[in-house]
């Protein structure tokens, strides 16, 4: 494919996914989601890892994949390995104070998740939710979804889609 033809399929500039090729620039996970949906390729084969065994059932402390943002320090830890023929994905999220994500989201799919520390607002179809530790959200990935950390501490949020996304 070329850079012409995925920067219309992505709606991302040209000249971003350039840099991107050339290793000039890191992508957000929100920019990598749009290359992902794209190419027709889950999120997870920009980070998947060979060596890590897919029927691994324990994953301990320091075996999981983790995923930093580099825009605001917040962190994804896989449950999952990547790759394979998981159907769901789970991960824990901490998102830091002002954390968010990049752009709106939207995919194939169910989304669950739960707070267990912090404030998180989780905003679906332009209704925008403040949840707090103990809060649970659920909604079909269709609907554009952003999230983002209003409150002062980190937020701490286990979160599940299906199918894999990431």
């Amino acid at each position: 494919m070329k850079l012409q033809e995925l920067a219309h399929r992505s709606s991302l500039s040209k000249a971003l996914l350039s840099r991107i090729e050339n290793d000039k620039t890191t992508p957000s996970i929100s920019s990598l989601h749009d290359i992902a949906v794209a190419l027709g390729i889950n999120l997870s084969w920009f980070f998947d890892d060979e060596t890590q065994s897919r029927s691994q059932v324990v994953l301990r402390p320091g075996e999981r994949h983790v995923i930093e943002y580099r825009t605001d320090g917040s962190t994804i830890e896989n449950f999952v390995p990547f790759g394979g023929s998981h159907l769901l994905q789970g991960f824990l999220m901490i998102v830091e104070p002002g954390g968010k994500t990049q752009g709106t989201l939207t995919h194939y799919g169910e989304e669950v998740g739960y707070v267990l520390e912090g404030e998180f607002e989780l905003t679906i179809s332009g209704k925008v939710h403040r949840l707090k530790a103990g809060d649970s959200f659920n909604f079909r990935s269709e609907e554009p979804h952003s999230h983002r950390n209003p409150g002062k501490t980190r937020a701490v949020v286990v979160w599940i889609n299906t199918p894999p996304t990431m």
